[in-house]
């Protein structure tokens, strides 16, 4: 089991954006902080499509799952924009998925999100990101890596959202004699910026 160790129990720092979220053949953005569905299950369906877009229709993303594997689907990424494909991608025995959105981040513009969780007790969150541009879509690169220090424990269990300009991951935290199931540590809240060099970056501590 993965274990990352923070000092302090609740921490919030600060990122960009307006929240999106999307469940599968849906689609919603709004410019208030929304956190976003997750509809990932220890067993994840076979062969599903997922689908987030602007209110505009102008921008969208489709992430379909081949159905070989409900626990590690190879996933097929569609952008399109003003109803022409501008993206083709895929990600092979991924985990599965949790949640697609999209949203703006600070001066990046509007921004696509896949977000993937495990199986199993943890639920360890990954993220992939994409920037629609003039010339093509951009794909983002992965989050830093989580901090390790002394104090409360990471144990999984995330989730990714856009509120005010900013990327949000939030997480709970597990002291030493915590079970999966019932964290006291209390609760992380990291907020991301994307400078114009395409890095992420922690907004503040």
């Amino acid at each position: 089991m993965k274990k990352i160790v923070f000092s302090c129990a609740v921490v919030t720092i600060c990122y960009l954006t307006a929240c999106n979220n999307n469940t599968p053949s849906t689609s919603s953005t709004t410019d208030s902080t929304q956190q976003v569905t997750d509809t990932t299950s220890q067993e994840a369906p076979k062969g599903l499509v997922y689908e987030t877009g602007t209110p505009d229709n102008k921008l969208s993303l489709k992430v379909s799952t081949d159905g070989e594997s409900a626990t590690a689907p190879n996933l097929s990424i569609i952008g399109m924009k003003d109803g022409k494909p501008a993206l083709q991608d895929s990600i092979r025995e991924s985990d599965p998925v949790a949640q697609v959105f999209n949203g703006k981040v600070g001066k990046a513009g509007t921004l696509f999100f896949i977000a993937t969780k495990s199986g199993g007790s943890g639920s360890y969150g990954n993220l992939f990101g994409y920037q629609p541009g003039v010339k093509g879509w951009k794909k983002l690169p992965a989050l830093p890596e989580l901090e390790k220090t002394t104090g409360a424990q990471y144990m999984g269990h995330d989730t990714f959202y856009i509120s005010h300009n900013f990327l949000v991951r939030e997480f709970p935290l597990y002291k030493a004699d915590d079970t999966n199931a019932t964290p006291t540590g209390g609760k992380m809240v990291i907020q991301y910026d994307l400078s114009p060099g395409l890095q992420w970056k922690v907004a503040k501590r």
